[in-house]
C-alpha cells in the first residue's frame, strides 16, 4: 500500500490562519467601539449631570444671597430695637429720677414748714400732722431710690 500524498490544500490553511488572525483582531476592535460608544454615553450623561448641578448651584447662590439680604435687615432691625429699647429705659430712668426729685422737693417744703410751725406757736396737733406726712414723703422718696437699682 503506497500511500498517496495528496497536494496540500494551501489556500484552505492560508485562509484558516488569515481568520485565526483576523477574528481576534476584529473582536478587539468591536470591543474598542462598544466602549467607546459606552464611554460617549457615560461622557454624556456625565455632561448632562453637570449642567443640572450647575443650574442648582445657581439656584442656590440666588436664595442664599436671598437669604443673607432677609438676615441683614433682621440685624438692622434688630440693632434699631435695641437702640430704641435702650433710649426707652433712659427715658423711665429719667422719669424715675425727676418723681423721686419731686418728692425730695416735698420733703424740703415740709421741712420748712415744720420749722416755722415750732416757731410761729402753731398747735401741737398742726406739728404732729406735718410730721406725719413728712415721715410718709420719705418713704416714698426711700421707695423711689430703691427701685432705681
Amino acid at each position: 500500500m503506497e500511500r498517496q500524498q495528496r497536494p496540500p490544500n494551501n489556500t484552505f490553511w492560508s485562509n484558516v490562519k488569515k481568520l485565526a488572525l483576523i477574528v481576534p483582531i476584529a473582536g478587539l476592535v468591536g470591543a474598542g467601539l462598544s466602549q467607546l460608544l459606552v464611554g460617549g454615553i457615560d461622557y454624556g450623561e456625565l455632561r448632562s449631570s453637570l449642567k443640572t448641578a450647575n443650574s442648582r448651584n445657581e439656584s442656590l447662590e440666588k436664595t442664599l444671597g436671598e437669604f443673607r439680604q432677609a438676615n441683614e435687615e433682621w440685624r438692622n432691625a434688630y440693632t434699631k430695637l435695641n437702640a430704641d429699647l435702650s433710649a426707652a429705659r433712659a427715658s423711665v430712668a429719667d422719669m424715675q429720677n425727676d418723681q423721686c426729685e419731686s418728692i425730695r422737693s416735698v420733703i424740703s417744703n415740709l421741712q420748712y414748714k415744720i420749722e416755722n410751725a415750732y416757731g410761729y406757736g402753731e398747735t401741737e396737733e398742726k406739728r404732729m400732722n406735718l410730721q406725719i406726712i413728712m415721715k410718709q414723703h420719705q418713704e416714698s422718696l426711700r421707695a423711689c431710690f430703691a427701685s432705681r437699682k
